[in-house]
């Protein structure tokens, strides 16, 4: 069986000759490890949104000097700025420069390492070193008390999030583990073995599906509930403090407390999954590079993985690009959508996430249980169509997003729909990997989604700098939307599955 100190090293391809008692199954201690570790993540991605940007915001304001270095007169701060590394810059602008800086560590860490983590112990070894690092670091936030120290501030920012990113890569590579050896999936090819090869592979695939839909929206929903009990404490704690800082300093803080803490029981729990040695004629750290070519030289090979690469690009950023949009939409004039009921929304919408994207996957199992991941996530990134033409009809008619209680509405319908994406396109990705490159796929999976998450933002920077009305970027999200739908029609998931299988058999 799977514990915290066994391994899965040399299992057989899954198919449907491979009988339960030739494999070890998957047990409960490897699934509560897997919500674990979700719900150690979940309140530090919450305040990655929230509590960071506005806490290097403040310190930098507070830290801000004209160019002659005098004090900033907060009436006319248009030539206040800050040092860095290679200048002065904006106060706004430091926090976007530490994102983004984070954003690159996190891909080439990813493009260096993430085929490593497949090799031996290595997927167990990152994810320690990367709670500890990311853990320790975030914990610190709160004892910065003097403005003037924001750059090591904005280091430790930095340091925390290019951990949880590199650390959330190769936890969901163990989502296609834990299904390929869960207990209803070994006695679904057992009793299934008399079929023909193409109706047992079908049979399976169900019930791979439901399981896969299963672990991944609960460990969704469990960091959705943890980020809201966590920042909401901070929150709650903050409104007896005076204004400033701290009350996003104790957030972020707190978050990166509860990821340390409940991060490493998470890592503890989880299997110890035992791949084979990094080959002779390579070393740590030309492996993963050498992987990463080999898949793009071959791409024809892999040609389904690749798809859903790219459909995960297009869907993700349009996501993030459409939430940006409807924030700015909310800020401005004609809605007044103040910053402190901003924060609240952020912080209420997880609750409400975590019980749709429930109710989805119980839906989904009694009354669609033959509907695969794929028809889920046409079906959802085509609700965000019609949500995203909502927003297209402001700029014509007198409605749209006119009024706050539509934008309520409309922004926390769309990040449901952005949790709900995210678990079943996960579930979607998961069955095209294959067998023992989970890691190295999954890393890939990060980088199309985040590392790609500026493009988006610069785009709808330049289309709000030519038309002055940001609402415009409604179209561009609208093609991402539609490309990221054009790219999963084509997807055959049983015979990705298949794919992925040979491709196992090929490493």
């Amino acid at each position: 069986m799977l514990g915290s100190g066994t391994s899965l090293a040399n299992m057989k391809p899954q198919n449907q000759e491979t009988k339960a008692s030739e494999v070890r199954a998957t047990t409960s201690r490897d699934i509560l490890g897997f919500y674990a570790y979700a719900a150690a993540c979940g309140p530090y991605f919450l305040a990655l949104g929230n509590f960071l940007p506005l806490m290097l915001s403040e310190f930098t304001t507070l830290a801000a000097t004209n160019p002659d270095g005098t004090t900033c007169d907060p009436t006319n701060a248009s030539s206040c700025n800050v040092g860095l590394l290679w200048g002065r810059v904006a106060p706004s602008t430091l926090s976007m420069y530490m994102s983004s800086i984070a954003v690159g560590i996190q891909a080439v860490t990813l493009i260096l390492f993430s085929a490593l983590a497949d090799r031996g112990l290595w997927r167990s070894r990152f994810i320690l070193f990367c709670t500890l690092v990311g853990g320790i670091s975030s914990s610190t936030y709160v004892f910065f008390s003097d403005p003037r120290h924001y750059l090591p501030l904005a280091f430790m920012t930095v340091l925390a999030n290019s951990s949880i990113g590199v650390a959330s890569a190769f936890y969901y590579s163990y989502l296609p583990v834990l299904v390929r050896y869960h207990p209803k999936v070994l006695q679904a090819i057992e009793q299934n073995s008399h079929l023909p090869s193409e109706a047992a592979d079908q049979a399976v695939a169900h019930v791979r599906d439901q399981v896969s839909s299963r672990i991944s929206g609960m460990a969704l929903s469990a960091g959705m509930v943890t980020g809201t009990l966590v920042i909401g404490s901070a929150a709650l704690i903050g409104s007896y403090m005076p204004k400033g800082p701290f009350v996003q300093q104790l957030g972020a803080g707190m978050a990166g407390m509860w990821w340390l803490v409940l991060g490493l029981v998470g890592w503890w729990l989880l299997p110890r999954v035992q791949g084979p040695p990094v080959p002779r004629n390579r070393n740590v750290f030309t492996h993963s590079a050498c992987m990463h070519w080999n898949s793009f030289k071959n791409i024809g090979k892999s040609w389904y993985i690749w798809l859903g690469l790219l459909s995960w690009f297009f869907i993700s950023d349009g996501l993030t690009t459409a939430l940006l949009v409807t924030i700015f939409v909310g800020r401005s004039k004609l809605i007044g959508v103040t910053q402190t009921e901003s924060v609240f929304l952020s912080a209420a919408a997880p609750i409400f996430e975590a019980i749709a994207l429930m109710m989805l996957i119980k839906s989904k199992s009694h009354f669609f249980p033959k509907s695969s991941s794929k028809l889920i996530n046409i079906i959802l990134a085509g609700v965000c169509c019609l949500m995203t033409l909502w927003g297209v009809l402001g700029l014509h008619t007198s409605v749209g997003i006119q009024t706050k209680t539509e934008y309520y509405i409309f922004f926390t319908v769309f990040v449901t729909l952005y949790t709900c994406l995210v678990s079943f396109h996960r579930v979607l990705f998961a069955e095209l990997v294959p067998r023992g490159r989970e890691a190295e796929f999954f890393g890939l999976y990060l980088i199309s989604s985040r590392g790609t998450s500026w493009i988006g933002s610069t785009v709808v920077a330049v289309i709000n700098e030519q038309t002055k009305v940001v609402r415009n970027g409604y179209y561009f999200v609208l093609v991402l939307f539609a490309g990221g739908v054009l790219a999963i029609l084509p997807l055959n998931m049983t015979r990705g599955h298949r794919n992925a299988d040979k491709l196992a058999a090929q490493a």
